[in-house]
């Protein structure tokens, strides 16, 4: 006959679990809302350097309006939210990851959720793992410290980066950037910006708000073509997104009605390449051990002969110092 003691053990030890669970939960969630999270947000502070003069040139139907252009390229991007948070329970996540890269073989990355020496990567740099597994050169952009670490967004690029800062976007909640690498393309520097907004719905709708109006300060005075990636955690018909939808100063590269979000089946990560770019094709890729798929778009510039460009003033000690271009 069992004994009613051990009987009664059994039954309570998934009880003892889940309170052990929910403990842990609340230790962790306590820990970021008194380190980690912002309560008052910071001011938006683009840069203090002039906003070049743009090129107007409207077509397709549409105002567009776009920093001038020294030469023709073509380019492919990739923004990928690589869920980093993956590699604590799968060890195979960020090969994975780095195998997704490799397939679509672009020339630029931009990655969200990028852990470095956080216990969530088990202690990994995944910003300088990737750049191994893929051959790229990589630039990281840290949004905020995190368990030890650190925990933000990065570029990858074929070709050397020269130069990046970040942007501290306003907001409440977990502390969001805008990560802004210059690469040089053929000769021509193109600004790559990446981005990660704040998350929870229509209840940090506000703060997603202030950041897209930050960033939208801060694109607007890039001194070269740019393109636009990010997770913007907003669905297209959003009211806070319509600054970069509706503006004549860059063009959405991916249809809206695709899901790029696995669970939820929603359009959430963006591609945003300046006016001054054709779209070739774009389209997202539904792979990778990730929760979001990632999304390419293949982009081409021209120098048009109907339209005024304004003169790049790219100086030779400025290539000199970003390396004359040259690809590894």
């Amino acid at each position: 006959m069992p004994n009613p003691e051990e009987a009664l053990r059994r039954r309570s030890l998934p009880r003892r679990v889940a309170s052990w669970v929910a403990i842990l939960i609340a230790v962790v969630f306590i820990y970021r809302v008194a380190t980690v999270y912002v309560v008052r947000p910071e001011a938006c502070a683009p840069p203090e350097r002039p906003a070049r003069p743009l090129v107007d040139d409207s077509r397709d139907g549409r105002e567009a309006r776009y920093p001038p252009r020294s030469m023709e390229t073509e380019l492919t991007v990739v923004t990928y939210n690589i869920q980093g948070h993956g590699g604590l329970l799968n060890s195979n996540h960020m090969k994975e990851v780095a195998e997704v890269i490799r397939q679509v073989d672009a020339d630029v990355v931009g990655l969200q959720e990028i852990h470095r020496g956080t216990w969530q990567s088990r202690f990994l740099d995944q910003a300088a793992e990737l750049a191994t597994q893929t051959g790229r050169n990589v630039v990281f952009g840290r949004s905020f410290d995190s368990y030890g670490g650190s925990y933000g967004n990065a570029v990858l690029s074929r070709s050397r980066i020269p130069g990046s800062r970040v942007h501290h976007l306003p907001g409440r909640g977990e502390p969001r950037s805008l990560l802004e690498a210059t690469v040089i393309l053929n000769g021509a520097p193109v600004n790559v910006y990446v981005t990660h907004l704040t998350a929870w719905g229509r209840f940090q709708r506000a703060s997603r708000a202030a950041q897209i109006a930050c960033i939208a300060e801060i694109i607007e005075r890039s001194e070269h073509p740019f393109v636009l990636l990010g997770d913007f955690n907003t669905t297209p018909g959003n009211p806070e997104i319509t600054p970069l939808t509706a503006s004549p100063l860059v063009r959405q590269a991916v249809n809206p009605s695709a899901a790029t979000h696995i669970l939820t089946q929603q359009h959430l990560d963006y591609i945003f390449p300046d006016s001054g770019w054709d779209v070739l094709h774009a389209n997202v890729l539904t792979s990778g051990p990730s929760d979001h798929w990632p999304v390419v778009a293949r982009l081409v510039t021209r120098i048009r002969s109907n339209t005024t460009q304004a003169t790049d003033n790219l100086t030779s000690r400025q290539l000199d110092a970003a390396g004359q271009g040259d690809r590894k």
